[in-house]
């Protein structure tokens, strides 16, 4: 990061402790600070209007992670518990077979739920840290996308 960056519009801050703001995994601070420092910060503020795009685009993803394994979670069980029975017509042990891979998918679903949103959380950490710590870190393809996304390809 190039020791000449301007401080910030908002709240006078040198360019790395805005970004690290960004990613504060605390009560919504990143949330709410990406959106501050993306609307608020002039376009010549690019460092910190990425990573505030960058994070925002992070947490999108890691919501939208989440979500989708826990729907899994709970449909896949359905899903099989319904051929099962529909099978069970048929063979009851391979309906049984079903209704039991169903129930292990219910399993592997959340324990992929959880191990998302632990990793969600140390994402946010590590970046914080590392903004902290004055590295400029484009994660792979939000990076990019957050960099188009306020016109800050430097």
């Amino acid at each position: 990061m190039p020791e000449d960056l301007p401080l910030t519009k908002t709240g006078s801050l040198k360019p790395h402790l805005a970004a690290a703001i960004c990613y504060m995994p605390l009560m919504y601070v990143h949330f709410f600070g990406s959106i501050v420092f993306l609307v608020s910060e002039p376009k010549e503020h690019g460092f910190v209007r990425r990573h505030a795009a960058q994070s925002l685009l992070l947490t999108a993803t890691w919501i939208g992670s989440t979500v989708l394994f826990l729907v899994l979670m709970f449909v896949t069980p359905m899903v099989f518990i319904l051929i099962g029975a529909m099978l069970s017509g048929i063979s009851e042990e391979l309906g049984a077979l079903m209704m039991f891979v169903g129930i292990g998918g219910e399993i592997l679903f959340g324990i992929i739920a959880i191990a998302d949103s632990f990793a969600g959380i140390v994402a946010l950490m590590g970046m914080t840290l590392a903004s902290a710590m004055e590295k400029d870190i484009r994660l792979p393809v939000l990076g990019g996308l957050a960099a188009r996304l306020v016109g800050d390809e430097g």
